[in-house]
């Protein structure tokens, strides 16, 4: 009944509904809400009505609409309402649908209803994990949120099997919730991706906690104006610290992770081949923290980018000291003086090159031991 009601819109059921679905008044009492309609010239009175009822909460409707769509339903018939679950109508319906993928579930379900349900079930999941990977490249943000809802691994490796190498999410409203559903599709990916960039996303602390689960599952990342501070920045060091193969490239650009992030940041960089820090509000303590960790590198660090952080020759004694073990140092946008630009010039050696750009200038120096 609430199935045949979903697909008409209809909310409201009179005793013909019931009758048509073989439910006692009993049974439509315990689960739905009572009330009584007026006819025309009859008193406003419980006897000059007719008893109409409805669910207390359109959830509840939805909720057996995907009951009857997951549990017994035919597969046949299934298969071809699949390409409805992208309808606004159905965004409720679709996550339960998803939800009752889940093994726990469906096991807590079963008893309701025939024994031969759990094959039409495995056979309804194959083909809501096949729907999946043929949307997947359109619509990533909601084919991972379904993923995450069925909690199954089956389903989360399709999809993952199926993600680009370079995932490109930039400016795509992603949240931290969001950023949870990645990274249950990634947990179940064989091999990492190379590239995920999410820049521009508010994902904050929560989405950062949420990303440094999946880091092994990552070779770049990059996440520039997210809304992270240092305590985002303390989820991540403590999963980079751990990695086995370190980071190719992190660039948390344009976040306020201060000293206190730099700092962090500073205990693993021995996992991590090129940091960009742009514009993080890092100052001189920040820098000097860096650079005690980066002379300790048994080989150099391929990038420090530390562009627009308002550094001053403070931070530029503290880059020549380490500058031979940094390939590539990008520092423009900061207040060094001549003198302090001289100095790191000066300590560069071998193949190390040298990018500093100070407003509208770019100086670009290679030196010969």
């Amino acid at each position: 009944m609430a199935w045949d009601a979903f697909l008409k819109g209809q909310l409201v059921f009179k005793a013909k509904d019931f009758k048509k679905a073989a439910i006692k008044p009993v049974t439509a009492d315990a689960f739905l809400n009572t009330s009584v309609t007026k006819q025309v010239n009859l008193k406003l009175t419980i006897l000059d009505g007719h008893k109409v009822r409805h669910f207390s909460h359109l959830t509840w409707q939805e909720f057996f609409a995907s009951f009857y769509m997951m549990m017994i339903m035919p597969v046949k018939k299934f298969r071809k309402q699949l390409k409805q679950l992208t309808e606004d109508k159905w965004e409720v319906v679709s996550k339960f649908v998803f939800g009752i993928c889940d093994s726990s579930v469906f096991n807590s379900l079963q008893n309701l209803v025939a024994a031969s349900s759990s094959e039409d079930w495995s056979l309804k999941k194959g083909l809501l994990a096949e729907f999946l990977t043929k949307m997947s490249t359109t619509n990533i943000k909601q084919v991972c949120s379904w993923a995450h809802e069925s909690n199954d691994p089956d389903i989360a490796s399709s999809v993952a099997s199926l993600l680009p190498d370079v995932l490109d999410l930039n400016d795509s409203s992603f949240f931290p919730d969001d950023v949870e559903n990645i990274f249950f599709v990634l947990q179940n990916r064989a091999n990492p991706l190379k590239k995920l960039f999410l820049s521009g996303n508010k994902i904050s602390d929560l989405g950062a906690s949420s990303l440094s689960r999946c880091l092994n599952k990552i070779e770049r990342l990059v996440l520039q104006g997210c809304d992270i501070g240092s305590e985002g920045v303390r989820q991540l060091c403590d999963t980079v610290l751990q990695l086995k193969t370190p980071l190719k490239k992190l660039d948390i650009s344009r976040n306020k992770i201060g000293d206190l992030g730099a700092s962090l940041l500073a205990c693993c960089l021995h996992n991590i081949y090129e940091l960009k820090l742009q514009k993080c509000n890092i100052g001189s303590e920040g820098v000097r923290q860096l650079c005690d960790f980066i002379l300790q590198l048994e080989k150099p660090m391929g990038l420090l980018d530390l562009c627009l952080n308002d550094l001053t020759d403070e931070s530029a004694e503290s880059l020549a000291r380490c500058i031979h073990n940094i390939s590539v140092l990008d520092v423009w946008g900061n207040n060094f003086t001549k003198a302090g630009k001289s100095l790191i010039r000066s300590k560069s050696r071998g193949t190390v090159r040298i990018e500093i750009r100070h407003k509208n200038l770019f100086d670009n120096l290679k030196q010969k031991s």
